[in-house]
């Protein structure tokens, strides 16, 4: 997967680690973050041809929760 996420400009700001809640309910499991230089990067990465090809894999391995967020420059 990295590959791909390189591939579309993003890159990973955390992947996995220790994390822990402090407000409302804790984190479940793994935590993920990439980062690209849009938020039309991200929605066009996810709409990709490539990503559509392994998606269901990952689906199918996973419970997980995707959102796209747009950020704030520094």
């Amino acid at each position: 997967m990295a590959p791909l996420v390189a591939a579309a400009g993003g890159r990973y700001l955390v992947r996995g680690g220790k994390a822990e809640g402090r407000e409302g309910a804790p984190p479940a499991g793994r935590i993920v973050v990439l980062e690209y230089p849009s938020f039309e990067a991200a929605k066009a990465f996810l709409d990709s041809p490539e990503y559509g090809a392994i998606v269901q894999l990952r689906a199918s391995n996973t419970v997980s929760r995707l959102m796209i967020v747009e950020g704030a420059a520094p």
